[in-house]
This record gives structure tokens, C-alpha cells and sequence, in this order.
């Protein structure tokens, strides 16, 4: 890795958090507005489509297939996360 560049593993857990930014309000766990400026332009390509209701349910479960888990445990850690900010300011 360059130290000029992202490692693979955080780009791919800001594509999973923008992925799921971009499911509707009502199905959606967390919005990440920032999660889309760490994308390479591929990636960041992948996010926009996962904008499109059919191709993200395909994008999603490529992403799965090809790394078994990776994507809902960011999706969990990242929810949790904010789960705990909102507790820790009320």
C-alpha cells in the first residue's frame, strides 16, 4: 500500500456504509453522508448504483459472495456505533 492511499479494507467498509446510506429512509440503519468521499471513482460508481433498487440487492449480494460477512458487519459495527453516540448525548 502507498502512503498516499487508502488500504482496500477501509475503502470497501466506506462502500458498505455508503451502500447502505442509500437504501430508503425507512429500510436504511445509518446514513453516512462523508462514506462516498473515500471511494475511489470504481468504487464510488458502485456506490451510485447501489442507488437503483434492483441493482442494489445484486451489489449487495456480490459484495457477500465475494467476502462472506464483511458487509453487514460493517453495517452492524457502524450502527452501533452511532447507537452509542446518541446514547452518550442524551
Amino acid at each position: 500500500m502507498e502512503p498516499t492511499s487508502a488500504s482496500r479494507t477501509a475503502e470497501y467498509m466506506a462502500l458498505y456504509r455508503a451502500m447502505e446510506s442509500s437504501r430508503s429512509k425507512r429500510k436504511r440503519l445509518f446514513t453516512d453522508p462523508f462514506a462516498v468521499c473515500f471511494l475511489r471513482p470504481s468504487l464510488r460508481r458502485a456506490a451510485a448504483l447501489s442507488r437503483i433498487p434492483g441493482l442494489a440487492s445484486a451489489l449487495a449480494w456480490y459484495a457477500d459472495y465475494r467476502a462472506p460477512g464483511a458487509r453487514t458487519s460493517a453495517i452492524a459495527r457502524t450502527c452501533l456505533i452511532t447507537l452509542g453516540n446518541e446514547s452518550s448525548t442524551s
